[in-house]
């Protein structure tokens, strides 16, 4: 599967499976929320196509940063594995897919994205950093992975 890590100020805040397109901004609609001002509302997105995964910069004020080097506006690059990509205070760093699983780390990712879903605080009182709806997409994401390695295992 493909995962990405996030880490802020060098603290990993959150993994992710990444499955069709994920985008990421300062914007709470975005299924990667990074409340941070650096952080354009719709930074950037990833799109896992066709065995591999793709970033592209959505034309974003400060910028997408992939191995140190800045991608220009709405540039695309070819994800391969061990990437470090760059969005405001925070670094994703892009796991590509293995050719094993085993059921315990599908368990682990299940409870640390429950549990690790807040990925920054509040940049005004009130402010949610994630809608429930999302949250709830996520778990079930997970358990269908979940299920699907069992059954792998089973056979």
């Amino acid at each position: 599967m493909h995962r990405l890590r996030v880490s802020r100020h060098g603290q990993r805040v959150r993994e992710l499976v990444l499955h069709g397109e994920c985008s990421v901004g300062r914007h709470p609609e975005n299924l990667l929320y990074l409340a941070e001002g650096s952080v354009s509302s719709y930074h950037a997105k990833i799109e896992v196509r066709h065995g591999g995964c793709v970033l592209q910069d959505l034309g974003s004020s400060n910028g997408t940063l992939v191995d140190g080097q800045r991608l220009d506006a709405h540039d695309r690059v070819m994800l391969e594995g061990g990437e470090k990509i760059g969005i405001g205070p925070f670094k994703l760093e892009y796991v590509a897919p293995q050719v094993a699983h085993h059921a315990e780390d599908f368990a682990s990712t299940a409870w640390s994205d429950r549990e690790e879903s807040i990925l920054a605080e509040p940049t005004t009182p009130g402010q949610q950093s994630a809608p429930d709806w999302l949250n709830v997409t996520a778990l079930l994401a997970v358990i269908a992975a979940l299920a699907v390695v069992v059954f792998a295992e089973i056979l």
